[in-house]
């Protein structure tokens, strides 16, 4: 996990990222969360907020990949 992680932050550093924003659901958010925030701004946001930005993928989608 660490390695996919350092790989998000590879793209978000080649993108020029500096927000990144990110669903709070379990737990699963916090190793993610203390990886990137050193360097960029975190937002922690429900998952219901993430769904409501065009062009993102239904749960379904999600399940598929």
């Amino acid at each position: 996990m660490t390695r996919d992680g350092l790989r998000l932050a590879d793209g978000l550093t080649e993108a020029r990222m500096t927000h990144v924003a990110r669903a709070s659901t379990g737990e699963s958010w916090q190793p993610v969360s203390h990886l990137l925030e050193d360097t960029w701004t975190v937002f922690l946001v429900p998952a219901t907020q993430g769904k409501n930005v065009p062009g993102r993928p239904t749960d379904q989608a999600d399940a598929r990949c």
